[in-house]
Parts: structure tokens; sequence; C-alpha cells
């Protein structure tokens, strides 16, 4: 009985939520359609296709199942950051404002751009949709997860122990290593190369080995029946993302360990009691207080202060506490490129690179300088620096032909590669599938494939070592 009523809750908000995601076109083009004068015909014929795409997709997603968790994610990353964020646009574009060149503002402002925008996001969204959609209706087979062999509560523990050393050793020294030499920092240049490339190993060890090696630790004592351990665990997380913000002046770095910790919990990493819930969202909460915080210790700290220093020259300042909170959530929300980023691209005449868009790849920043600098005419050296969003990414590369493409690639990504990974023989595929999650929400999010290239691979030689890690542990204890 206790099941069936849990699995009917589970059922009743995936309908609520199907409902509430259909009621967010409507409202959005109720709120919106006046606002294109000769061209409402096409908007109307734009949000039909996207209304009637969403409707399609969603009669296949019925229950929030460990096979459609990619899906989800992309389903729900493109309404909250293309859909929503276009009906937010047209009503009020202040909140981009300041971030742009004045040419940038009009492209933003200018109803044609806006229009070829929302049409290249339905062109992408229909085919999401509808490649999502005939996976599942024709495909899709049961999920056969691979079993791994299971083991006692003591050798588990004792693993969960190996970990713990290795997390705590490797958060002091790297943590120590990037704040000596500002390896990551913002808005800093390192003036003394380490050699052998210790600077990107340092980095990419701090940004994905470290926080994949914690995460192993809670899936392992969660395995062990420690709960003890597990809180333990999510400290370390937290506390990873507290000393990113002190050593690389990171605003997101809480907020990114936090959504690490809801996808390992999604793929069934570890279990959320009540507590770790509370406990979650309170520091979620903190830690959006401490966004606009976090910008003005980054200011302090590129100015030649040293951590104490700045940490002190933020408490002298008189903060005003609805501003702190206003701040926060709109970097929560507009830090994410969206549809803004494409309808500037077409509005300041942003044409697809086609040949050139592999000497354009093959610079430092690739795609993000060319579009800051050529697209949005900053100043070249100028601090600032866009990513193109996914939508923004495919079209510069190759015109509406790549953003289908692109479209297609992506929702192979998230039926087949998903199942694939999770029917990997792999102790560590909670983490492998965390590292997937996090990289899918940058790539529909950021957008900057061409410089994630290198985070992914890191991530997959941080899960091969894991899983090397754990089968030595294992032969050395048994």
């Amino acid at each position: 009985m206790i099941r069936n009523r849990g699995c009917n809750i589970i059922v009743s908000q995936s309908s609520l939520l199907r409902w509430v995601i259909l009621l967010i076109f409507v409202v959005g083009y109720a709120l919106t359609f006046d606002r294109f004068g000769m061209l409402q015909g096409r908007y109307a014929l734009y949000s039909i296709l996207s209304l009637l795409a969403c409707a399609l997709l969603l009669s296949k997603l019925k229950k929030f199942d460990a096979e459609y968790i990619a899906i989800w994610l992309t389903f729900v990353v493109l309404v909250a950051t293309q859909y929503v964020r276009f009906y937010w646009l047209v009503l009020d574009p202040s909140f981009l404002k300041n971030m742009l060149t004045p040419m940038g503002w009009n492209a933003l402002t200018d109803v044609n751009a806006q229009i070829a925008g929302f049409e290249l996001l339905t062109i992408s969204f229909c085919v999401i949709c509808i490649s999502i959609f005939l996976y599942i209706h024709f495909w899709k087979d049961a999920l056969s997860r691979a079993d791994v062999q299971d083991a006692s509560d003591e050798f588990y523990r004792s693993v969960a122990y190996i970990l713990l050393t290795l997390s705590i050793v490797l958060l002091v020294f790297l943590g120590y290593f990037a704040l000596k030499y500002h390896i990551g920092q913002m808005g800093y240049v390192a003036s003394e190369p380490l050699p052998y490339r210790l600077a990107g190993i340092i980095h990419y060890g701090r940004l994905v080995a470290l926080p994949g090696t914690m995460l192993l630790f809670i899936v392992v004592a969660h395995r062990a029946k420690r709960q003890d351990l597990v809180r333990v665990g999510l400290m370390l997380v937290l506390i990873h993302g507290a000393v990113d913000v002190l050593v690389r002046s990171s605003r997101g770095a809480i907020l990114f360990a936090l959504i690490s910790l809801v996808f390992l919990t999604a793929v069934k990493g570890f279990k959320l009691l009540r507590f770790e819930k509370i406990t979650i969202v309170v520091i979620g909460i903190v830690g959006l207080f401490f966004i606009p915080l976090t910008h003005q210790y980054r200011v302090f700290h590129l100015s030649g202060l040293d951590v104490p220093a700045s940490l002190l020259a933020l408490n002298d300042m008189h903060w005003n506490i609805s501003q702190i909170f206003v701040d926060a959530i709109n970097f929560a929300y507009f830090r994410l490129p969206g549809i803004e980023m494409p309808i500037a691209i077409i509005g300041d005449g942003g044409q697809p690179l086609g040949d050139k868009a592999f000497s354009v790849l093959a610079t430092p920043n690739g795609l993000a300088d060319y579009l800051t600098y050529a697209v949005l005419k900053f100043p070249e050296g100028s601090p600032q620096s866009f990513a193109p969003s996914f939508l923004g990414w495919f079209y510069l590369m190759g015109g509406v032909y790549a953003v289908i493409m692109g479209s297609v690639v992506i929702s192979v990504v998230v039926t087949v590669l998903w199942k694939k990974l999770a029917q990997l023989p792999l102790f560590t595929l909670p983490v492998a599938q965390t590292f997937f999650l996090l990289l899918l929400f940058a790539i529909l999010t950021e957008g900057t494939l061409d410089t994630l290239r290198y985070q992914a691979l890191v991530m997959i030689v941080s899960v091969i070592g894991l899983e090397m890690l754990y089968r030595i542990s294992a032969r050395l204890i048994k």
C-alpha cells in the first residue's frame, strides 16, 4: 500500500509539472503577442508549433524515471532558459541593458531579430521533441542495468575511509597551489606559468577530479549504510564550493556544488533524508545571498588584497539585504545564457562562420572570443567574455542546418548515449552519470562546446581513475 501511494504521488507530481509547462507557452504567448505588430502571424505559427511539440513529448514523459533524467533535464533547461527568457525579454529587456554594447542592446529590442531568434528556437525545440518522441515510441526497450558485485558493509566502510583521506588531501593541496599561483582565478591572468602543464592539472583537478572523489565517497558511505559518513561527504562538497569562492572568486561555486549533489541524488547515488534536504535548501539560500558579496570580494582580491584583507573589506561595507536578494536572483537565473544570445547575434548581423569555423575554434577561447569581440563589438582585451548558448554556438558554426544537426545530436545523447552509459558495469556509475548531467547542463546553457571538450576529457579520465582506485582498494582490502 505504501509503495502504491508513493508511486501515485510521483505520477501526480509529473502530471502537475506537465500542465505547468504547457501553461507557460499559453500564458507567455498571451502576454507578448501584441508586441510584434505585423509579425503576429509568424509569432502565432511558431508558438503553436512549439506548444504542439511540447505536448507531443510530454505525452511520453509520464513519470520521473531514471532512464528519462537526461531528457527531463534537457526539456526543463530549454523551457526555462529559452522560452521563459524570451517572454521576459519581450516584456522587459532591462535586465540585459548594462551587459551589452548599445548596438547589442538595440539588437535585443529589435522585433525582427526577436522573431528570427524565436524561429531558430522553434526549429531546434521541435527537432529535439520529435526526435526524442520517435525514440521512445519506436526504438526504446527496457533499460537493463549491469549488475555490480555487492560487498559487505565493512568493505564499503574501509573504501570510504580511503576516499575520505584522499578527498581531504586533495582539497588542501590543490587549494593551496591554486591560491598561491592564482590558477583559475576569475579576472586574473597568471604571470608565473608552471612547467609540465601543472596549472591545467591543478585547475581541472579542483574542477573535476576532486568533486568526483567526494561524490564517490558519498556513494560508498551510502552503500556502507553510514549516514554519518554521508553527511561528512556532503559537508566536504560544500566546503570545496566555499573554498572555490575564496580561491577562484567564483560566484556560482556553492550553487554548482549543490547542483552536483542534486544530480547524484537523481541517479540514486545516495538518498536524501529530511535533515539533508533541509540543509541543502538552507545552504542554497545562503549561497544565493553570497553571490553579490563574492562579486565585491573579487574586486577587492583583484586590486591586490589577500584573502583575509578582502574579507575584512567586505565586512566594512554597508549592505542592503533586499538589494542583495534581488541581485542574487538575477545572477542565478540570468547568468545562464539563453535566447538573448542568438537574438543579439542575429540582430548584430552575425553570420555563420562556415569554413572559417575551424580557424576560430583553434584560438584559445574559441567561439566565445569571436562572439565577444567580432560579433558583439566589445573592445579587444576587455574583461567581458560571452558564451553563445546552445543555439548561438550552432548557429555561428553553420546556420540553421547546424542548429538542426546539433538538435538531433543532443536528442541522441540524452536517449541512446545516456542509456548506454547506464548499462556500463561500473561501480562509479553514479559519479559518471552525475558528470554526464553536469556536462549536459553546461552544453545546454553556456553552449561553449569547443572549450567544454577539455572538461569532458578530464571527466572521463577521472571516472576511469576512480574506478581503478576502487578496484585496487577492493583487492587490497580483501
